[in-house]
């Protein structure tokens, strides 16, 4: 299936978008624990959805799988 796919650039890519979901985990936890912070921003953080990260790298291990 995927024979011009790089396995390694491809592991390195779910391992960082691992770290990144985490990161981003942790800082909305922080972001959402402080005081006084504008509605505005209230809002864009209860919005953000990392999901999409944890979809991608779902996409990419199905990737890693199909690689000989």
């Amino acid at each position: 299936m995927s024979k011009g796919i790089d396995k390694y650039d491809l592991t390195e890519v779910w391992n960082s978008l691992d770290t990144v979901y985490g990161d981003m985990e942790k800082l909305l936890k922080k972001l959402s624990s402080m005081n006084e912070l504008p509605e505005e921003l209230k809002q864009e953080i209860n919005n953000f959805d990392i999901s999409s990260i944890s979809n991608l790298k779902h996409h990419i291990e199905t990737v890693l799988d199909n690689i000989e």
